[in-house]
């Protein structure tokens, strides 16, 4: 648990180090490079979740042809792609109406219009 709070703050810091290095710290460029950011993650999520349902898909397909052990692990790794994939569909589904309080109301998300 430590170790995985520690590789998140470790992300946090880079992503904003970058947001840093590529312009002068305003509020201005803070909020562009976060729209950017959201804009790329909504963008990005439901091809992922397609290719991770695909991929549970084919593992537990594979799991089947296997021993009992690698069954049943074949098995567990299939659940998790279709609970992450769950994951991102949830996110995609409610990410507009948060983005709406956060922003108000015509909000942008790099190109997204949240109406």
């Amino acid at each position: 648990m430590k170790k995985s709070f520690f590789y998140f703050l470790i992300f946090i810091f880079l992503f904003f180090s970058l947001i840093v290095a590529n312009n002068p710290l305003t509020i201005e460029s803070l909020n562009t490079q976060i729209k950017k950011f959201c804009g790329e993650i909504y963008a990005l999520l439901p091809p992922i979740s397609m290719l991770l349902v695909v991929a549970a898909a084919a593992t537990y397909a594979a799991g089947q042809l296997a021993s009992a052990e690698t069954r049943a692990k074949a098995t567990g790794w299939a659940t998790a792609m279709i609970v992450g994939a769950l994951f991102a569909f949830i996110l995609v589904s409610i990410l507009p109406p948060i983005i709406k309080v956060l922003y108000g109301e015509g909000a942008i998300c790099e190109g997204i219009v949240f109406d």
